[in-house]
């Protein structure tokens, strides 16, 4: 495989060969793909609630607990991405540690994931928008309205990202940070206002529901709200200096959205008051109603516009990796090469980009029809989590074979930590979905129906049936991406590879 320098600038428009452009962005653009992917504020109005569910009173808990688990997660990209670094991400790395189906499917997982998180993101906007209305007395019209809405939210951020990956980025760096403030100076002040009622009982199980069995789930529900720092892999084709940045915006992202979110629970748990935590669980927008209570309609409602800022950054992350694994694999021919075409201009994968908006609003369309958007956000979160803990469970499980065929004697962080981050995540997907019911069970429903017809689609249209092929096949996947292993001795910079001649 030859290593060869791809021109930053952009190409001509005549250039049939143009690929997403190196050195596109800089290291503090990917810090904010890993905040931004977060959604913070869309997490403290919309996955808040469902940790409140479990932990009740004993919210804090389940987010310092669920810290912990987030570092477990967020160690599997890590270490892989010391290593090797592809606009696949986590589709890469599992295809050179085990087999190009089982990355298949790994990739397939994280593009489900991130589709339906985008679209939950879109529907949440219909339900805070509605409940606001509700809140103060205006009229929320006809209901067709609400299901159709979303369809709108999702274009302007996935419009965004067909500009490029620089104006997204460079939005997603601002308006991240002012969101990360304004949580901090909020929640601070009602810590501050809520004088008497700070209390250190949120640290004790009793106060959960079913007592540390509630904060065990709530801890699960809580490491999802803080773990969508792993997006930043998917810029590995783009990002200068990749191996360094991508570690350095995974540690960076991570720790800000943690410190952040267990500051947020404790404020809003004492805030609401730690035994009426059920109620908080109930409502559609609780964190905004804590807020208007200690700091007034006008702080609400400017905390509410910035979290409907925080939906669409959410989307623009979200589109970033569906649109960049599905590139990958169109590129390594894994999908339909249509996939890896790019606009010369941008340097955006089109058609991908295109895709994962029809993708995202068609979910939105038939989810939102079917049920409503309530049960509609429910079921795409459920089908995003699914996707997440799927994918979190190949990756976890073949970074010891990456770390076994380079013979790399690191068993701490290439044995221990990714399979107690297995085991935490299957225990996740059996307290989410366990007892089946609906529509929760829709979520594993659609996210393994999908994933099956996925393998079916590989078996029979792409798998290759002779040695040569699969030679072949190998050699366009390891062309997506780049392999720190192979740098030429002396070599200061990371030089991108080029695409496998097809």
């Amino acid at each position: 495989m030859s290593l060869t320098l791809r021109p930053t600038s952009p190409p001509s428009a005549d250039d049939a060969s143009v690929g997403l452009q190196r050195d596109s962005a800089v290291p503090n653009h990917v810090v904010a793909q890993g905040i931004i992917a977060n959604g913070p504020l869309l997490c403290m109005g919309a996955v808040m609630t469902s940790a409140a569910i479990y932990a009740r009173g004993a919210m804090p808990l389940a987010y310092l607990l669920g810290a912990v688990l987030v570092w477990l997660w967020v160690n599997t990209p890590l270490q892989y991405s010391r290593k090797l670094v592809s606009s696949g991400g986590m589709f890469y790395f599992v295809t050179k540690s085990t087999s190009p189906l089982v990355g298949f499917v790994t990739g397939l997982s994280y593009a489900i994931y991130y589709s339906a998180f985008a679209a939950a993101g879109a529907v949440y906007f219909s339900v805070m928008v509605q409940s606001l209305l509700q809140q103060f007395g205006a009229s929320t019209g006809p209901g067709w309205v609400w299901v159709v809405l979303p369809v709108a939210v999702l274009a302007v951020p996935i419009g965004l990202v067909y500009r490029g990956i620089r104006p997204s980025l460079r939005y997603g760096l601002v308006t991240g940070l002012i969101e990360l403030v304004l949580m901090v100076g909020t929640a601070l002040a009602i810590v501050f206002l809520a004088g008497h009622a700070n209390t250190g009982r949120v640290f004790e199980p009793s106060l959960a529901h079913n007592g540390f069995a509630g904060v065990g789930i709530g801890m699960l529900l809580a490491d999802f709200s803080m773990s969508g720092s792993t997006a930043t892999v998917y810029l590995g084709h783009e990002a200068k200096l990749p191996h360094r940045s991508i570690r350095r915006g995974l540690v960076l992202s991570t720790s800000a959205v943690v410190v952040v979110f267990m500051l947020v629970s404790y404020a809003m748990t004492v805030g609401w008051g730690p035994t009426k935590m059920a109620a908080f669980a109930n409502s559609n927008i609780p964190g905004l109603l804590v807020i208007h209570h200690f700091l007034g309609s006008a702080v609400e409602i400017l905390v509410a516009i910035f979290m409907a800022n925080s939906i669409m950054s959410a989307i623009v992350a979200s589109t970033l990796v569906v649109s960049r694994v599905s590139y990958a694999m169109g590129e390594a021919g894994l999908l339909p090469g249509a996939l890896a075409k790019v606009n010369p201009r941008s340097g955006s994968p089109k058609v991908a980009v295109v895709t994962t908006f029809a993708a995202a609003a068609l979910g939105t369309l038939l989810t939102g029809a079917i049920g409503g958007i309530d049960t509609a956000f429910t079921v795409l979160i459920l089908i995003g989590t699914m996707g997440e803990f799927v994918g979190h469970i190949l990756g976890n499980a073949a970074l010891p074979a990456f770390a076994r065929r380079r013979r790399i004697t690191k068993p701490v962080v290439h044995v221990i930590l990714p399979l107690a981050s297995l085991v935490t995540t299957l225990l996740g997907i059996y307290y989410t979905f366990y007892p089946v019911s609906f529509p929760t069970a829709w979520g594993p429903v659609v996210l393994l129906g999908g994933l099956a017809l996925g393998a079916v689609y590989y078996v029979t249209r792409r798998r290759p049936t002779t040695s040569a092929d699969r030679a072949a096949q190998r050699a366009r996947i390891d062309a997506t991406g780049f392999d720190a292993d192979h740098l030429p001795e002396g070599e200061q910079t990371e030089p991108a590879v080029a695409p496998a001649a097809s």
